[in-house]
């Protein structure tokens, strides 16, 4: 003798009938109850899953005006004067990255340790 029966769907329908059809004093509101459950289970996955609109950083940008008679040799020194002023920012903003990579790796290396600890490799 089997454990389980063999299934059979017409008997099964036919049980899905007889229990909607059943009276019970309380079917509505259960079945009420259920529905809101599962709308406001999939509402907070979709309110978790939206993706927030990051807040842009201002960016201020002031313009100089300058003469159109000014010459070449003016251009040109002016540049000079600028070129350290950037490479210096250009130097600034590569060594905040690295410092955000070495932090980023010191974390990683600190879970990894943990991780360890527990016998996870």
């Amino acid at each position: 003798m089997r454990f389980l029966p063999k299934p059979q769907p017409v008997s099964a329908f036919r049980d899905i009938v007889h229990v909607i059809r059943t009276p019970v004093p309380h079917k509505l509101g259960i079945a009420g109850v259920c529905a809101a459950l599962t709308y406001l289970l999939i509402a907070a996955f979709i309110h978790d899953f939206t993706p927030k609109p990051m807040p842009r950083k201002t960016m201020i940008i002031y313009v100089k005006q300058w003469p159109k008679s000014r010459t070449l040799a003016q251009v040109r020194a002016q540049q000079d004067h600028d070129a350290p002023l950037e490479a210096a920012e250009q130097a600034k903003g590569a060594a905040d990255i690295a410092a955000a990579e070495a932090k980023r790796r010191a974390d990683f290396e600190r879970i990894h340790q943990t991780l360890k600890s527990y016998g996870i490799n």
